[in-house]
C-alpha cells in the first residue's frame, strides 16, 4: 500500500458520509420568517395599514410577494429585491412609478419574533414601520388609514413643561413598549 492513497481514505470516508447525509432524507432549511406579515407605516397623524406580504420558499430560497394591499391604489403593488435572512426581511415595494424601500428586523432577544421593527425608505425621507406576523388574509380597507394616538401624543408634550414632558415620555415608554414611537 502506498502512502498517499492511505492519506486519501479519511477524505473519501467524509465525503461519502456527507453525501449519505445531503441523500433523499435531506430537509430544505426552514425559512426565516415564513408566514403572512402586515406591514404598517407611521407617518405623522396617521399609521397606514399597507399591504399583507407572504414570505415562503420558492425554488429552494425564501421569496415575498404581496397578497393584499389595505389602500385601493396600492392594490397593483409587487415587491422587487426581496431578500429574507435569518435577522432581516428587505424588499422594495414598487407601486406603479414609486419605489419604497423596506428593512425590517427582530429585537435581538426575540428567538421566533411575531414583530419586526423597522423603516421605510420614500426617496429622502425615512418613516418607521413593522412587520407583523398575522393569520389574516385581507387588510379591511376601512381600517388602512386610522389616527396615530402616540403621534398626538408626542405632539402635545412637545409643548409641555420638562417636567411634564419626562412623565408623559416615561408613561408612553412603559405603556406602549412595543410601538416604534416608544
Amino acid at each position: 500500500m502506498n502512502l498517499p492513497s492511505v492519506r486519501r481514505l479519511p477524505l473519501l470516508a467524509l465525503a461519502a458520509v456527507a453525501l449519505a447525509t445531503l441523500g433523499g432524507n435531506a430537509r430544505a432549511a426552514e425559512v426565516p420568517f415564513a408566514g403572512t406579515w402586515k406591514l404598517t407605516v407611521f407617518e405623522g397623524p396617521q399609521i397606514i395599514n399597507l399591504v399583507l406580504v407572504k414570505v415562503e420558499e420558492a425554488d429552494g430560497k425564501p421569496s415575498a410577494k404581496i397578497i393584499n394591499a389595505g389602500l385601493p391604489n396600492f392594490a397593483g403593488a409587487t415587491l422587487e429585491n426581496v431578500k429574507v435572512e435569518a435577522k432581516a426581511v428587505r424588499f422594495t415595494l414598487k407601486n406603479g412609478p414609486a419605489s419604497f424601500i423596506v428593512n425590517a428586523y427582530p429585537r435581538k432577544s426575540d428567538e421566533k419574533p411575531s414583530r419586526l421593527y423597522g423603516t421605510m425608505k420614500i426617496g429622502p425621507n425615512t418613516i418607521l414601520a413593522l412587520l407583523d406576523n398575522t393569520k389574516d388574509t385581507e387588510i379591511d380597507r376601512t381600517k388602512g388609514i386610522v389616527p396615530n394616538d402616540t403621534a398626538a401624543t408626542l405632539a402635545r408634550l412637545a409643548a409641555a413643561k420638562p417636567e411634564e414632558q419626562e412623565k408623559g415620555l416615561n408613561a408612553l415608554i412603559k405603556d406602549k413598549a412595543n410601538e416604534p414611537a416608544a
